[in-house]
């Protein structure tokens, strides 16, 4: 009896200091994954996530050192998966040439899959797209 409580006691200590693993979907245009925190971002021989950006022509992205919420948006004719699209959420986007954006993904889902970032200039409800630059969907994401 007391080797059995030892035993569950153990377990559940380890349980508790286990860190909360993100689980890889694949299938990131399915609705049933969202809303979600985005641990990270994969593409074939890419991977953005808090300690690593990723560089898409002359613009370095980055999720600034932390986690993001992934939103689905169920337009009927313009169905999305945006991250970082609140004013309190917006990834980084670095250019050489520009500096300094905030910006977000948008993972288009119909009426084609399309993916894109989204720059913007000024802050909370002062916010204004620039432009937006087409990239690769990614293969998954670590939610």
């Amino acid at each position: 009896m007391r080797a059995s409580r030892w035993i569950l006691s153990t377990i559940a200590v380890v349980a508790l200091a286990a860190p909360a693993r993100a689980g890889t979907v694949q299938d990131w245009q399915n609705k049933k994954n969202y809303p979600a925190r985005v641990v990270g971002v994969i593409w074939n021989g890419a991977r953005l996530d808090a300690n690593n950006p990723v560089q898409f022509g002359a613009w370095t992205i980055s999720f600034e050192g932390r986690s993001h919420v992934a939103i689905y948006d169920d337009n009927p004719i313009t169905r999305s998966i945006v991250i970082g699209g609140s004013t309190d959420d917006v990834l980084g986007c670095t250019n050489a040439v520009v500096g300094n954006r905030n910006c977000q993904f948008q993972l288009n889902i119909s009426p084609k899959v399309s993916c894109e970032i989204v720059t913007y200039t000024g802050t909370g409800a002062s916010m204004t797209n620039i432009e937006s630059l087409s990239i690769p969907c990614p293969t998954a994401l670590d939610l």
